[in-house]
């Protein structure tokens, strides 16, 4: 089995889902799930919640319009990740 996480920021001071997903992922791949973790960084923002490297395959991309990402959709992030479902062939 194979799973695709999306976390906009790795940084400490994004709170919950900085820590969350990160450790989601590592238990996850625990289990015996190739995890791949594709994290939408901004601009000056840290990479503090790293998943363990050895369960989770980390993609980073940057210089996405992520500002408002709750009330408008990315079309870049969209073939961000169609591409990783594709390359990694992840259904």
């Amino acid at each position: 089995m194979k799973s695709l996480a999306i976390v906009n920021g790795l940084s400490k001071a994004g709170g919950g889902a900085s820590y969350g997903v990160p450790a989601l992922c590592d238990a996850l791949g625990r289990e015996g799930v190739r995890q791949f973790l594709l994290n939408v960084r901004s601009e000056g923002d840290g990479e503090d919640q790293l998943p363990d490297p050895e369960l989770v395959h980390l993609i980073t991309v940057m210089g996405l319009d992520m500002r408002l990402l709750r009330l408008r959709w990315s079309p870049q992030l969209k073939y961000v990740i169609r591409d990783i479902l594709k390359r990694e062939n992840i259904q």
